[in-house]
């Protein structure tokens, strides 16, 4: 949500007069930033918004200053908490709610890497299973079609076989 949207609000100067009226007349640069003021009132949110944009530019700017000083998170809070005890309440609510993030965010890190070590590991050990697994299979299809062979062969003898006992007793019949 924007605060100051250039078509909702007045500048300071141009109250009571029309665009065209300023259309026309050209002001002097003075050095001076514009004014914006909104044209409905502040709402809560608003209000929040506002107070927690200037609570981290202050704070963004303090932390500046701090390191350039050498002064720590803690001092600053510190610094913050005497001129306001909301804000550094709330500075420290931030500050303990990021430890929490950055130890979750941690812990899940080295979690991931033992998972995937101990993932790594298992797949070495079943590595050298399977390798042992397909040797065996290997070996038992070369003694299954080798007695494929056999039986083939068997089946031509018998065959043959058959063929020499029926074809003399064919022929005696026919002729």
């Amino acid at each position: 949500m924007q605060l100051f949207h250039p078509e909702n609000t007045l500048t300071r100067g141009n109250y009571g007069s029309s665009k065209s009226q300023q259309g026309n007349r050209k002001q002097p640069y003075s050095g001076l930033q514009a004014h914006h003021f909104p044209l409905r009132p502040a709402t809560r949110l608003d209000v929040l918004n506002r107070c927690l944009v200037s609570l981290w530019v202050r704070l963004r700017l303090v932390t500046l200053v701090a390191a350039d000083q050498g002064l720590g998170i803690d001092e600053l809070i510190r610094q913050v908490t005497v001129e306001c005890g909301e804000r550094g309440l709330l500075l420290l609510r931030i500050r303990d709610e990021i430890r929490m993030t950055l130890s979750a965010y941690q812990t899940l890190y080295e979690s991931s890497i033992a998972f995937g070590m101990r993932k790594a590991l298992q797949a070495e050990a079943g590595k050298g299973d399977m390798v042992n697994e397909i040797d065996g299979l290997k070996q038992e299809n070369a003694d299954l079609q080798s007695e494929v062979q056999k039986l083939k062969a068997k089946c031509g003898m018998m065959c043959c076989s058959m063929l020499f006992s029926i074809a003399p007793k064919l022929i005696k019949g026919h002729g």
